[in-house]
């Protein structure tokens, strides 16, 4: 239920940005970003293999979220910042886009309670959500910095009970590549 970067990072620098760990509970998911001979690679994770930050694809959801909650830890050194979007659409076109920009004071970690409110409230029930991650500031492109990492695990919406889809990250598919 997870895209990932890692054929993109795999492609540009012949390793993998996005990968498992022991989690809050459970599993969890590790991005980090890589900079290496002049190519920049941060690490992504997406529900749809669309480009979220154009509000692409996405998957059936329709209950009124609040806000998103779950557990993190980062190390972002410089200002690089993390950020997770959600976006609700309705009949495809979007009808609430939400990003929270995480900074702190540069280092969480340990495993941290998080949440934030989707502020406006959606007016109306959506039909479709995408959730998207990144382990830096790929749309701004500043502030990047070389070894920035951001842990997720638990993630839920807030308001109605409806769980995000391997929201706990704890099922993993294992894939291999051979590459002439």
């Amino acid at each position: 239920s997870w895209f990932t970067s890692n054929p993109q990072s795999i492609r540009m620098l012949d390793s993998v940005n996005v990968t498992k760990i022991t989690g809050y509970s459970g599993n969890a998911v590790h991005l980090h970003t890589i900079i290496q001979s002049g190519d920049t690679d941060f690490a992504y994770i997406s529900n749809t293999p669309g480009d979220p930050t154009k509000a692409q694809g996405g998957i059936p959801y329709a209950q009124m979220s609040t806000g998103l909650s779950g557990y993190y830890r980062y190390n972002l050194p410089g200002n690089d910042t993390a950020l997770i979007f959600v976006i609700f659409k309705k009949n495809g076109s979007v009808i609430g886009m939400y990003t929270d920009k995480i900074r702190g004071t540069g280092s969480q970690p340990s495993w941290t309670s998080f949440s934030f409110t989707f502020t406006p409230a959606l007016a109306t029930t959506p039909d479709t959500v995408i959730m998207a991650a990144a382990s830096s500031n790929g749309i701004s492109d500043k502030g990047i910095q070389n070894g920035s990492w951001l842990d997720l695990d638990q993630l839920v919406f807030n308001g109605p009970s409806s769980a995000i889809p391997n929201g706990n990250f704890d099922t993993w598919t294992a894939y291999s590549f051979d590459i002439p």
